[in-house]
């Protein structure tokens, strides 16, 4: 019997942050801001180690890059 590897979980995407310059993934930032009225229509993360707020890359940029063998963030 051939034992089959499990399927992993998706990465998370990987944010790099733009004030202190440190790389997190998306699971690790904090909530932006938990009052906000924006609510799950927000479109931060906070950086867990500063907690400067960083616009989440788009879905199709994070595809491009996947797809041209780019790195996560720049």
């Amino acid at each position: 019997m051939v034992r089959q590897p499990l399927p992993s979980a998706p990465a998370a995407a990987t944010h790099r942050c733009g004030l202190c310059g440190k790389p997190f993934t998306e699971d690790r930032a904090q909530p932006a801001c938990r009052a906000c009225p924006l609510g799950s229509s927000c479109r931060y993360v906070r950086c867990p180690h500063c907690g400067y707020e960083n616009p989440m890359t788009p879905g199709w940029l994070r595809v491009l890059r996947e797809w041209t063998g780019g790195e996560g963030e720049p």
